[in-house]
This record gives C-alpha cells, sequence and structure tokens, in this order.
C-alpha cells in the first residue's frame, strides 16, 4: 500500500470515529430545565432594614470606575437570625 493511500485511510479513519462519537454524544445528551419558580420559607429569619429610602436606584444608572463608586453610600440593612437551629430555610 502506498503512502498516500495510507494518509487517506488514517484521516478516514479519524473523520468516521469523530462523526461516530459526535452523533452519540448528541443522541444521549440529556438537557433538563427547571419550569417552576424558585421560593424560599423560613420561619425564624428576621430581616431589619437600616435605611429604608430609595438608595437602590438604577435611573440614569452607567459603568463607573472602581474610584468613583468607592465615594458612593452604600445601602446597608441587617439580617438577623432568630431561630436556635442551623437549618434556617427550605427551598421548595
Amino acid at each position: 500500500m502506498s503512502n498516500e493511500k495510507k494518509i487517506y485511510l488514517g484521516i478516514s479513519i479519524i473523520t468516521i470515529t469523530a462523526f461516530l462519537i459526535g452523533i452519540s454524544f448528541a443522541l444521549w445528551n440529556v438537557n433538563v430545565a427547571q419550569e417552576g419558580i424558585n421560593t424560599i420559607t423560613s420561619g425564624c429569619l428576621k430581616l431589619t432594614l437600616t435605611d429604608e429610602s430609595d438608595a437602590i436606584n438604577l435611573r440614569n444608572a452607567y459603568p463607573i470606575t472602581d474610584n468613583e463608586a468607592s465615594n458612593l453610600e452604600p445601602y446597608t440593612f441587617k439580617i438577623e437570625n432568630t431561630c436556635n437551629n442551623r437549618h434556617l430555610a427550605k427551598l421548595n
């Protein structure tokens, strides 16, 4: 067998193998999507807002530098755990 035929045979085997792997991956690939809404419920979580102003405001929002952002006043709030157990939230 000539070198040219060996090269064509090698390229053909590689191409067929890649094609078969691609087809089998497409057949056995599973895509799962969530249809429901995420909800979190808790009986022992107390949310306390220390600043009840309109601090989170995205009107006329535009990118700013880190130096400009460090001069802004942050929106602060406090989350307080009033439970004795460590398992607070139940995801539905």
